[in-house]
């Protein structure tokens, strides 16, 4: 194949060189996304396997349908300014005649599929942290009854329920009030490793819930719960952020069955802000583009969880306790559209802007848990230190197409048509979630006199592959 040059000023572009470049754009990228020319699904370049599926071939097989078409339209001089700017930098990776995956993969809006990975475990903090007033609660029901203050109790009347949550049995003692307040904060951090289709990034969460709730009688407990949340995943190799800020409301209740079984349910809406950050910093046929692609958009969701708990052998404050639990957790969130703006107008690249289309992102997992606790009676109240063992199985296991376009290929408007009837719209394949790992948590609670208590706990994800996950999670309780 001959090499063939664009010009970055607009005016400099032969007939011939646009004749050139319709002929060998399908051929030139061709050869970027598959080297070996073999219809293999995969290709090593460098470190990275990349398929027919991959982010690269995305760019590739759309940008080598669009920039014919743009080359024409320049010709005849029908481009702004601002689409002569994206034929340009298209017929610059047309030209060049050396592998760019790297600058398709920096074109490549897959830094999204991340919002995925934010939602879910926003989520699932939220979850969690009603889980953990759902414990104490339970085991207010076991001691109320009992009618004692701490002074007087000794730890084998210590009633125990563990859920796993971090919250522990006994949190309620020789509290007489119906009422309950509580707050709880979790921090969070984590990574994930880059794959053929998404980047790798670093995540930082945080989590706080106020809440009350009120008893019922028999046996019974209802409340509601502000989740005030905020999360920022930076993208490995300086590909850029995504930051999330949001609030949540739930509802939740608990009822204990018999002391060795209990219900319990949870049912929230959230409404979250992200913005997004995409650095382009490449160089193709000579023209070096540095520029960062900013969006905000907004995403709305509905989660509800359901489960249950047993403890075959329930004994008050005997010994370990062993108890098990199990939940179904839902998860439905729907992420606007948005189109980027680049950050360095009038700069090589600012027509390389993308608008990405509307998400839907929904996760439906069972959780099967067991956990072990004993109690400790203390001189100023009861120690509940506790572990747990929990799987996951993810029932929504298929991979997510994100769909976008160049906001500026005067050939396509919105997305009326996919990839297939339209080569000019980017479909962008993200990895399919893993289907089963587990959750692995450890804490203590502690009971003061009046109904006062505080927790502890800290849980991981094991099973997650390229994946690692860590939180730390405390909470303070009263009744009145």
């Amino acid at each position: 194949m001959k090499n063939y040059r664009v010009s970055s000023h607009k005016g400099f572009l032969t007939p011939t060189a646009i004749a050139v470049g319709m002929l060998f754009s399908h051929a030139a990228l061709a050869q970027v996304v598959n080297p070996s020319k073999s219809g293999a699904q995969n290709n090593l370049v460098g470190d990275i396997q990349v398929g027919q599926t991959s982010p690269e071939a995305a760019i590739g097989i759309a940008i080598e349908n669009l920039c014919p078409q743009l080359a024409a339209r320049e010709n005849a001089e029908l481009n702004s300014a601002i689409q002569s700017d994206l034929r340009f930098r298209c017929g610059n990776l047309i030209a060049d005649q050396t592998p760019q995956t790297g600058s398709l993969r920096q074109v490549a809006p897959e830094e999204i599929a991340t919002q995925e990975t934010d939602i879910v475990e926003l989520s699932s903090n939220q979850l969690n942290s009603i889980g953990s007033r759902l414990a104490g609660l339970r085991s207010s029901i076991q001691t109320s009854s009992q009618q004692s203050s701490l002074d007087n109790t000794q730890p084998g009347l210590v009633a125990f329920n563990l859920n796993g949550y971090g919250a522990g049995a006994g949190d309620d003692l020789a509290s007489s009030g119906r009422l309950g307040v509580y707050v709880h904060a979790t921090i969070g951090t984590g990574d994930k490793d880059q794959t053929a289709k998404e980047s790798g990034f670093d995540i930082d969460s945080t989590a706080v819930t106020i809440g009350a709730d009120y008893r019922l009688n028999g046996g019974a407990f209802i409340g509601a719960a502000l989740g005030i949340n905020s999360s920022e995943s930076e993208m490995t190799n300086n590909g850029g952020e995504v930051e999330s800020d949001g609030v949540s409301l739930m509802v939740y209740g608990t009822k204990s069955l018999s002391d060795r079984l209990y219900l319990e349910g949870t049912f929230g809406l959230g409404q979250y802000d992200y913005d997004t950050s995409r650095n382009l910093n490449y160089t193709a046929s000579g023209v070096s583009v540095v520029q960062t692609a900013l969006a905000s958009t907004e995403a709305d969701m509905t989660f509800a969880s359901i489960g249950f708990g047993f403890n075959p052998s329930y004994k008050q404050g005997e010994g370990v306790q062993i108890s098990y639990t199990g939940r179904l957790n839902y998860l439905d969130a729907d992420v606007d559209g948005f189109t980027e703006r680049m950050s360095n107008q009038g700069a090589s690249g600012f027509g390389m802007n993308l608008e990405i289309a509307g998400q839907e992102i929904q996760s439906l997992t069972s959780v099967l848990g067991v956990q072990a606790s004993k109690v400790f009676g203390t001189a100023s109240g009861v120690v509940i230190p506790f572990v747990e063992l929990s799987y996951v199985h993810e029932f929504e296991d298929d991979a997510r197409t994100i769909r976008a376009r160049f906001a500026n290929d005067p050939f396509s408007v919105g997305f009326n048509q996919d990839s297939g009837t339209n080569p000019t719209i980017i479909s962008i394949v993200t990895d399919a979630p893993d289907t089963d790992y587990f959750r692995f948590a450890f804490g203590t609670s502690g009971v003061l006199p009046r109904g006062k208590n505080w927790f502890v706990s800290a849980d991981t994800v094991l099973g997650l592959e390229g994946t690692s996950y860590y939180s730390l999670t405390g909470g303070l309780r009263g009744e009145f």
